[in-house]
């Protein structure tokens, strides 16, 4: 089977997906003011992080292991430990949610926002679980656009839930259910899914090694494109960070393509796939290109569609979206490439490429935010994208052996791109 023709109805599916997430953020924004909109960014950055301790990299690992001969042996207790090592943290939340009288989550976040609500975030997190599991379910089978079609689903419902509760915490709850979305359609699946079967075999063992390696990077990753929130708004006002977050929500959408062919890239290079590894180079610039032609006729016509979508609210919004150009469209070979490394099991690749990222928006971040506002951040930001995608670009030229001239002949490139089976 072609490649691109098993892509497409999942990059349409993403393309929905996106759009209604983008509605739902674009319906809490409306409802909040700018003021707020910055507690309620900070507030889910934060939730992110702890998600990704909590996560422990067992969804990578399930994907790029489960074509693994005896992986399904070994599943239950995977299953079973880690989910004792989950209730245990939940219940040590809990606890110190009563002890300190505070909640976790509510890091630089101002009480009269955000109200003490520790059993509503223990089953926020306990949804985000469940998600976690069932996500891994449908993807390590290669069900991406079921996957996708059950999110959407979950979005759907969010919608009016959204509209008639528009409080920060009944917000919170609204997603903690529609976490538990993905969990409908495990029973129909179970035993009727067909698997690439390898000749090696997998223990425990290896499974936890890989799964906390993929952790560790996760979360210097996060550091590395989401420290700047913190810093925003430790030295400014959260309109500040409201204007900033909302600049880099429309900036990203252009991440919709690579994201959706990074989930399938790392399957099928997981499982073998030699066609899509010789041409993944191809691919990565072809997508490039497309969206590099694509952000002249967003920059030409996207403003005035960002001022109405944020109701006017955030002047500056669409300009700042655009500044953050260039960072975003490089950033798409790391999105692309560094499931090849993953696939490989070279990890330290990716990791070696978001330390350095992080320990530089940090650092920079930290010196010139508080001398020169929110223009540094996003300065910052584009170098930062920019180190990474174009350090992940050179480090798969150099693993894979490719000469500079062959990885520019964009010719060859593109007719390996258009001949990738799925094998």
């Amino acid at each position: 089977m072609n490649f691109y023709s098993k892509s497409t109805l999942s990059i349409v599916t993403k393309f929905i997906l996106m759009a209604l997430q983008l509605l739902v953020y674009l319906l809490i924004n409306r409802q909040l003011s700018p003021t707020e909109f910055g507690n309620y960014t900070l507030l889910f950055a934060n939730a992110c992080f702890i998600q990704l301790i909590f996560s422990g990299g067992f969804d990578v690992a399930v994907v790029h292991f489960f074509s693994v001969k005896n992986f399904k042996k070994i599943f239950s207790q995977l299953l079973f430990n880690y989910s004792k090592v989950i209730a245990i943290i939940l219940v040590l939340l809990f606890i110190g949610n009563y002890l300190l009288g505070t909640n976790a989550l509510r890091i630089g976040i101002s009480s009269d926002f955000l109200p003490n609500r520790s059993v509503l975030f223990l089953f926020y997190f306990a949804s985000f679980i469940v998600n976690l599991f069932s996500q891994s379910f449908y993807l390590a089978r290669g069900f991406y656009v079921l996957n996708n079609l059950i999110l959407i689903l979950a979005q759907v419902i969010l919608i009016p839930l959204v509209l008639v509760f528009n409080q920060p915490d009944a917000i919170i709850l609204s997603y903690a259910i529609c976490n538990l979305m993905p969990l409908i359609l495990i029973p129909f699946f179970k035993n009727k899914a067909s698997v690439i079967v390898l000749q090696k075999e997998i223990k425990a063992t290896q499974f936890w090694k890989y799964a906390l390696v993929v952790a560790f990077i996760n979360i210097v990753q996060f550091m590395a494109y989401r420290a700047d929130y913190w810093l925003i708004d430790k030295n400014l006002k959260p309109q500040d960070l409201a204007l900033y977050a909302n600049a880099m929500k429309f900036s990203q959408l252009f991440w919709i393509i690579p994201n959706a062919l990074a989930t399938i890239i790392f399957r099928e290079l997981s499982g073998g796939n030699e066609s899509l590894k010789k041409s993944l180079l191809g691919m990565a610039h072809f997508v490039f290109l497309g969206l590099f032609i694509a952000s002249f006729f967003y920059i030409e016509f996207g403003g005035d569609l960002v001022d109405f979508f944020l109701s006017h609210k955030y002047k500056g919004a669409a300009n700042t979206s655009f500044q953050l150009l260039p960072g975003t469209l490089f950033f798409t070979y790391n999105i692309l490439l560094s499931p090849y490394f993953s696939a490989q099991k070279k990890l330290w690749v990716n990791g070696s490429i978001s330390f350095f990222s992080a320990l530089f928006l940090i650092i920079a971040d930290f010196i010139l935010i508080p001398k020169y506002g929110l223009n540094a951040a996003i300065e910052v930001n584009n170098a930062c994208y920019i180190f990474g995608g174009v350090l992940t670009l050179i480090a798969y030229i150099y693993f894979e052996k490719i000469s500079w001239r062959a990885a520019w002949n964009w010719k060859q490139n593109f007719k390996n791109f258009r001949t990738i089976k799925i094998e």
